[in-house]
């Protein structure tokens, strides 16, 4: 079973974590009063803490038909270092209100590094179209691969805010994020604005 984590579509991959297991071996020897085995199954539940391996994240498609989840991956081209780091980074820099009125911000340019799946690549440079009182409202591509109009609605947490005036540096910059981690089969490319 997947659990939902926060109000984004990203789930947890059911087998990905210990520590189910080391909760109930712990409460079992527990309820049994076997203190000094309790102790080991701490010592063991802070093992296997350190050396469990990372969670899998998967991102669902929000087609009309399923497919399989699509794991969301990260760029790894140092080129693009600070720009990654930066990701999200925005809401909290121009204390963003996503239940409030729109914010200035929401007109400047931005590059997607976690797109919608099947609508608007990683490598995109979007602006905002519609706000919605939301985490995730629409936005038009300016720049980069898409489908249809290029307007569909992102999660603004995997976008990291450029500016407010077009650089052409930036499709540069797009292109390689497109390049490593982006959609290909998307039909449509924008060729700025």
């Amino acid at each position: 079973m997947n659990h939902h984590l926060d109000d984004r579509d990203v789930y947890l991959e059911q087998g990905s974590s210990p520590w189910p297991v080391v909760m109930v071996v712990g409460g079992v020897l527990g309820c049994l009063g076997l203190a000094s085995l309790m102790m080991c199954s701490l010592a063991g539940l802070f093992y296997l803490g350190a050396s469990a391996p990372e969670p899998v994240y998967w991102e669902y498609d929000h087609g009309s038909e399923w497919t399989e989840p699509i794991p969301v991956t990260g760029s790894t081209d140092p080129r693009l270092a600070d720009l990654r780091d930066a990701r999200g980074g925005w809401v909290a820099d121009q204390g963003v209100d996503f239940y409030g009125t729109q914010p200035a911000v929401f007109s400047h340019y931005f590059l997607v590094f976690e797109g919608s799946y099947g609508y608007v690549s990683p490598g995109a440079i979007v602006v905002g179209d519609r706000w919605d009182n939301s985490e995730s409202p629409m936005w038009r591509v300016v720049y980069g691969h898409t489908r249809d109009d290029g307007r569909w609605y992102i999660g603004s947490y995997g976008l990291t805010h450029l500016g407010d005036t077009w650089d052409p540096t930036w499709a540069e910059k797009a292109d390689i994020l497109y390049e490593e981690i982006g959609q290909k089969d998307l039909p449509l490319k924008v060729e700025g604005p």
